[in-house]
């Protein structure tokens, strides 16, 4: 059974030690958005310190981070977005271990975000990956999302799709 929680720092090496082998995965597939440069540990440390990085849990493994907060990138600024204020969340460093992926937790991780929004009472959830990373432009297209625009970011190759649902509550 899957639980989602809020990180703690005692789960910190779990979390590094997923995030390399999603780099990992991802580098061996063409895609560099992650390297030994990003995300580093301190980053999941303030994540952590600002209670605003969940992991998802099964049988005492972490198999799945999101970090939900309202810090969006530089590059944002000036996309057509469809909030026109600052009533959204952005989603940041959502991976699956490798050996979970396909299995449903990315698509769980998608759903918590809808309703942290919901409970926080946001109403847009913003994000962006790398235009070659075919599996998560599906799930984020498969769960609502809609494409905005492309930005680039200093010191990485190739573009980052951006994309924005509108959490309506049901």
């Amino acid at each position: 059974m899957l639980a989602i929680r809020l990180a703690t720092f005692d789960d910190i090496n779990q979390i590094m030690l997923l995030v390399r082998r999603v780099t990992e995965l991802l580098n061996q597939q063409g895609n560099y958005q992650w390297d030994k440069n990003y995300p580093l540990q301190s980053i999941f440390e303030q994540d952590i310190w600002h209670k605003t990085l969940f992991v998802v849990q099964q049988r005492q493994q972490l198999v799945g981070i999101i970090c939900i907060n309202t810090q969006q990138a530089e590059e944002y600024i000036g996309l057509n977005w469809l909030s026109e204020n600052n009533n959204f969340y952005v989603i940041h460093r959502l991976a699956v271990d490798p050996l979970y992926q396909m299995s449903g937790i990315g698509k769980a991780l998608l759903h918590f975000a809808d309703q942290h929004t919901l409970l926080n009472n946001k109403q847009y959830i913003r994000l962006d990956t790398f235009e070659g990373n075919e599996t998560a432009n599906s799930l984020f297209k498969k769960h609502g999302y809609q494409y905005i625009d492309q930005i680039q970011y200093e010191g990485y190759t190739g573009f980052y799709n951006c994309y924005e649902k509108q959490i309506i509550a049901q």
